[in-house]
């Protein structure tokens, strides 16, 4: 029997290797509402895209978008425009989103694109409004039309994962594109009416001023544009100006620079330190009024320096001499209005007998604040200003710097930590015990101390820090023989015996035997971290 090898054909498809399904699309709902003819600016959609790359981010390259309403180009539609979220979360459009144009028509059936986009979206989507620019003239016939967008289900008909002008979808770098399984639409249409009227005010923007801006000088020349919504144009632009804390400002002409405002500028002069809130007011030549919402800009010029709203900090008045260990000194200069200082310079200076030493100096940055890191390579103390030209800084301090104490040793044995002295630093919480070898050992939370003397410090002595720094350390001092202790992170309950041995109770009936029915109101917790000052021993049975 003759045995053939029959040649297998394989046929391979360019197709992408991944596909977005439209439920990773999410569409905020655009309310249903009525434009006018010469209207811009009208929100029809409002879509979050996905990444291709799942985890990472991706490109946006190309986008479609189709009306299921019977709105057309020259059929109701002039124009539709693409917008990334920008500024305030939500659609603000012209002025504040970031336009990316307006899309190519391509037919009814197809509707609109936008194509080499290059739009970075992160990993958890990037967040896009479709708007409306309505025909400037009305229909010819009394029909409304009707306006719902939606991204269509993906049609790559060549299938190699790239947008041609003829086919639909959202397409990604990554080439997983989508949406798959149906188009992502807006639940409700907007209408278009075809009333010759106009029935809003301008709208009106700040191109060079923005909300939270701050600005350095006493004046400043403030430009706009305006757009009416609708056939006429704005009769005016004015402007308001208010400071916190004062009543609220008149309106105020602004200089029309092109026909109908639609460039402006306003010059604002003699500007004090404070903070101000602007907004615009127009009215087309139909008598709507409009009015933009108040942005808030702050206005620091500098300003007298104020020792009310200015400080001096520091992370700590003592380190050790080692070229390492370092004492910030952190300058916040803040001006009478409680602004920034920014540009000064600003001194460090030692406190002599025979006069002041300047040991740093350091510009104050845009927040108004300077750092100073100070090191010593062997021990000294001295008593330092912050000054900003004659005027001083918060109050002088001291700063000490000691001798590092030699590596701690090992202390073999049991200490009988209720024998011996117990000292502290004027000015520190820290206390310590010294033992016989005078080796001190510090009380790693109060809950330790307490174990052996409660809440009675009478026997703490205080020192001098040269003298406690001619101490060195020994180990940390453990709760007291017979403690009940705990973690706070593990469920287990442990006694403490001699040597700091730490024993778990495994059971409440143990734990009541060995200390009564009360045994919970006995137990103290130290920190994780001090978990190496313990040895583990045998469970209590």
């Amino acid at each position: 029997m003759k045995k053939y090898i029959i040649p297998l054909l394989f046929i391979f498809i360019a197709a992408p290797v991944f596909a977005s399904d439209a439920t990773e699309y999410s569409s905020n709902m655009v309310s249903g509402e009525t434009w006018y003819v010469g209207q811009f600016d009208k929100l029809a959609l409002d879509v979050v895209i996905p990444s291709g790359n799942p985890g990472g981010t991706d490109i946006l390259d190309a986008l479609t978008v189709k009306n299921e309403g019977n709105a057309r180009y020259a059929s109701g539609i002039k124009e539709l425009h693409l917008w990334l979220d920008y500024g305030t979360q939500g659609f603000q459009g012209w002025g504040t989103d970031v336009d990316l144009g307006a899309g190519t028509y391509t037919g009814p059936q197809t509707g609109w694109y936008w194509e080499n986009l290059d739009v970075a979206v992160p990993a958890d989507g990037r967040r896009l409004f479709v708007s409306v620019d309505v025909w400037e003239s009305p229909p010819a016939s009394s029909v409304n039309y009707t306006v719902q967008l939606g991204l269509p289900d993906l049609n790559d008909i060549n299938e190699n994962g790239e947008f041609d002008a003829d086919e639909s979808g959202v397409f990604m770098a990554s080439k997983n594109n989508g949406p798959v399984g149906g188009a992502v639409i807006n639940g409700t249409n907007q209408t278009i009416g075809y009333a010759n009227s106009d029935v809003a005010g301008p709208k009106v923007i700040m191109t060079n001023l923005k909300n939270d801006q701050v600005l350095t000088d006493s004046s400043y020349v403030i430009q706009g544009e305006a757009r009416d919504q609708g056939n006429s144009s704005p009769e005016y632009v004015k402007i308001r100006i208010s400071k916190d804390g004062e009543p609220t400002a008149g309106l105020q002409d602004v200089d029309i620079l092109t026909d109908n405002y639609s460039t402006w500028e306003y010059n604002w002069d003699n500007i004090s330190d404070g903070t101000y809130y602007v907004q615009t007011q127009s009215r087309d030549f139909l008598g709507y009024e409009s009015s933009t919402t108040s942005i808030t800009v702050i206005v620091n010029k500098g300003g007298e320096l104020s020792q009310e709203y200015s400080s001096v900090s520091l992370n700590k008045t003592t380190a050790y001499a080692d070229g390492e260990d370092a004492i910030d000194v952190n300058v916040t200069l803040r001006n009478q209005d409680d602004y920034p200082i920014e540009n000064k310079t600003i001194y460090l200076k030692e406190i002599r007998e025979d006069g002041d030493v300047t040991i740093k100096s350091s510009g104050s940055g845009v927040i108004g604040q300077v750092l100073f890191s100070l090191k010593a390579t062997e021990p000294t103390s001295g008593t330092f200003k912050i000054t900003l030209g004659e005027d001083s800084v918060g109050s002088p301090f001291t700063i000490t710097f000691l001798e590092k104490p030699a590596p701690m040793p090992v202390v073999e044995g049991v200490i009988d930590y209720e024998v011996g002295q117990w000292i502290k630093l004027d000015g520190h919480p820290a206390v310590y015990f010294l033992d016989s070898e005078n080796l001190r050992h510090a009380y790693p939370v109060q809950a330790v101390w307490e174990s052996y003397f409660g809440e009675d410090f009478s026997r703490v002595n205080t020192i001098d820090a040269v003298t406690m720094a001619s101490y060195p350390l020994g180990r940390n001092v453990p709760f007291k023989i017979g403690t009940l202790m705990k973690l706070p992170t593990v469920p287990k309950v442990y006694k403490v015996e001699e040597g700091a041995i730490m024993r778990w109770v495994p059971t409440e009936a143990i734990a009541t035997a060995n200390f009564g029915e009360n045994w919970a109101s006995l137990i103290k917790l130290i920190p994780d971290s001090f978990i190496s000052d313990y040895t583990v021993g045998t469970d209590i049975e």
